[in-house]
């Protein structure tokens, strides 16, 4: 049983955790294991709302149990909008040495690879990524540039790449999402 919705009452399909970095990590993690399985397609959320990847209009109605503003993004929104930028590269099937705590999904066109990095802890997580050499970008969305990704739609493409390489840790915040880009070749990915 459940409460029936009213005006006034938060309605039980609504979860909080969509506006958050966690509701984009799901997400992500839930893609790329339906994606390895061989799904044709996917359907996830509404486009705006709180059942959407972005508020939209509006501030949310219920700002004590969603608290999202006017024109807010969800870091759901940008997941999206970097899968969709690559939606002619092929998911490549990994594994995770610990996939409760982090987990990967590649994509990848001929020797282009792009590795997207999940962080499902609260705590800092250091990954490695075997056999790779040279250097290559990381963009991470964390509570750090989590005000610059719900306010500006072209973040993805705005923010700061650092450059790192695959034979150190990686630092991955808590919480966070991480994009790896370069031409590479894939490999395991494997939590130190």
């Amino acid at each position: 049983n459940y409460e029936a919705h009213t005006e006034n009452t938060f309605p039980y399909q609504i979860d909080s955790r969509l506006m958050s970095l966690f509701g984009a990590l799901w997400t992500l993690g839930s893609f790329k294991y339906l994606a390895e399985a061989g799904s044709d397609g996917v359907t996830y959320f509404e486009t705006v709302g709180e059942r959407g990847i972005m508020q939209g209009d509006f501030d949310s109605r219920w700002p004590d149990e969603f608290p999202s503003v006017k024109k807010m993004l969800f870091p759901v929104c940008s997941a999206f909008k970097y899968l969709l930028s690559n939606k002619h590269f092929k998911v490549i099937k990994c594994e995770s040495s610990n996939p409760l705590k982090i987990d990967a999904l590649i994509l990848s066109e001929r020797e282009n690879t792009r590795i997207i990095l999940m962080n499902f802890t609260d705590v800092q997580q250091n990954v490695c990524i075997k056999g790779y050499s040279g250097t290559f970008t990381l963009k991470q969305l964390n509570d750090e540039t989590f005000k610059d990704a719900v306010s500006d739609a072209n973040w993805i493409g705005n923010t700061k790449k650092i450059q790192v390489s695959p034979t150190e840790n990686i630092p991955l915040r808590p919480f966070s999402v991480s994009f790896v880009e370069k031409l590479l070749n894939f490999s395991d990915i494997y939590n130190m």
